[in-house]
């Protein structure tokens, strides 16, 4: 909802026990605009005319940030303890690759939530279990566009946006990361090869959307100097009598830090990104002339992304210049503040 622009203060929220009940509920009051639920009720209410799946593990990052806590003391006086269910947790998660521990689960799963084992079975393929080398990504490579660190910012506002908590706390005074740097000296974990990376095949962004339509679309606004793709471009400014070198944009930084966050959350869908030039100079430039402006703009912030998160794959993200065929605002055309922007697309 955030990265379509929707504000939690818009949304009337109803709570379930279950997200079975979530799911039984949307489908019997059509007022009710969205759900989030599991499999198979998202496949089943997708099936219903005027339904829409708009997010699954199928497009979106399936590492979700269920984090298993201690109590600070418990862990201080406990270390032993606290590195046994460390080990413990990540073999378990190599002992689920197998089929009969699958069968096993799925049995415990039926007794719990009450339904057919054989439909429990069927739910594990929409789950993903992290081992120590995705643990590792999350919780220590600061390149990571969704690591424990954005991702415990990012929920710190949204939370302060619907009144949850007050006061920020630093996201390294809430962790211990000394057993997982201490796994990483054995080749038993360090070995361990993350089963998260998708490979796209190159793709334009036109044949990516041909395919389908959008998922969402985050319009991001980035500055340019006139005629120019650089996004840290320097210029000089007389500031009380004296000439200083500052950004055009200063906010670039933290643009490229959402649209790697929008990425990173959507980590199996491909993200178109066009770039759009203002129309000032409507009349005496050729359109081919500000739609290769407008590439080259588009081109630059995907090079900047993959230059500031190294590991995400290039074929992920598709390029396009628009030039000035789309104003921002029907209603305001000629604002060109506006106009020059970069929006991002979530195809799935």
């Amino acid at each position: 909802l955030i990265n379509s622009g929707v504000e939690p203060a818009e949304v009337d929220f109803r709570f379930t026990n279950t997200a079975f009940e979530a799911a039984a509920a949307f489908n019997a009051d059509k007022n009710v605009a969205g759900v989030v639920s599991w499999a198979p009720d998202i496949y089943n209410l997708s099936d219903v005319k005027g339904n829409k799946l708009l997010v699954s593990t199928a497009t979106a990052n399936k590492l979700i940030a269920d984090v298993w806590f201690a109590r600070a003391d418990f862990a201080k006086d406990n270390p032993d303890i606290m590195e046994g269910l460390v080990r413990g947790i990540f073999d378990a998660m190599v002992a689920l690759d197998d089929q009969e521990a699958k069968q096993k689960v799925a049995t415990w799963m039926a007794e719990g939530y009450a339904l057919p084992a054989s439909e429990a079975l069927a739910m594990l393929p929409d789950a993903h279990w992290t081992n120590y080398a995705e643990n590792r990504e999350f919780f220590l490579n600061r390149n990571n566009p969704t690591n424990f660190e954005r991702t415990f910012n990012t929920a710190y506002v949204m939370y302060r946006k619907i009144g949850a908590v007050a006061s920020r706390v630093n996201f390294d005074q809430i962790v211990d990361f000394s057993v997982l740097q201490k796994l990483a000296g054995e080749p038993k974990y360090a070995n361990q090869r993350s089963n998260y990376g998708i490979n796209f095949a190159p793709m334009s962004a036109s044949a990516i959307q041909s395919e389908s339509p959008e998922i969402l679309t985050k319009t991001v606004v980035i500055h340019f100097y006139p005629n120019s793709w650089d996004l840290f471009k320097k210029i000089t400014k007389d500031k009380g009598g004296k000439t200083v070198e500052e950004q055009y944009d200063p906010n670039v930084d933290f643009v490229l830090e959402e649209i790697g966050k929008l990425a990173g959350s959507y980590g199996a869908a491909r993200i178109v990104i066009e770039g759009h030039t203002d129309g000032s100079m409507r009349g005496q430039v050729p359109d081919s002339a500000v739609r290769e402006l407008s590439t080259n703009r588009a081109n630059a912030v995907k090079s900047e992304l993959l230059r500031k998160f190294p590991t995400m794959d290039p074929n992920q993200f598709s390029a396009q210049g628009m030039g000035w065929s789309r104003v921002a605002d029907a209603s305001d055309p000629d604002n060109h503040a506006k106009n020059r922007r970069v929006e991002v697309k979530v195809y799935p």
